[in-house]
């Protein structure tokens, strides 16, 4: 799978691309949303896991950004520290397929690759 990591400390992001990588993905970085919404445009995603935190946009108006652009549906996983009952509704409202509390592991981020395949595999995956 092709999954690109949105986070705005860089180490975190590297961190989880080479995890990605390791588990036998393609993973990209970013550190903010433009530079989410540009590498999604110029990579067929399959997956994007995004921090809600960003310097510029934030991670909601990214993923509602992401949902508004045609072509084929990307799995969008929220990875962040904001994990409350209200975050996680935001989260739904915007889009996001999955929501996943930090800190990131590899086991977390095996959780989202088997939603987004789950998804893949059947049209529907649960809800943030």
């Amino acid at each position: 799978m092709r999954i690109l990591v949105v986070d705005d400390y860089p180490g975190a992001a590297e961190i989880s691309c080479t995890l990605l990588q390791l588990m036998g993905h393609e993973g990209f970085a970013a550190t903010s949303g433009q530079d989410a919404l540009a590498r999604a445009g110029e990579v067929e995603l399959d997956v994007v896991i995004l921090d809600l935190s960003l310097p510029d946009i934030n991670g909601y108006d990214v993923a509602r950004q992401l949902r508004a652009r045609a072509g084929r549906r990307i799995f969008i996983a929220a990875m962040t520290g904001w994990n409350t009952t209200e975050d996680r509704a935001r989260s739904r409202a915007a889009g996001i397929d999955m929501h996943v509390a930090k800190p990131t592991s590899a086991d977390k981020l095996s959780q989202v690759i088997q939603a987004a395949k789950k998804l893949d595999d059947s049209g529907a995956a649960d809800r943030a």
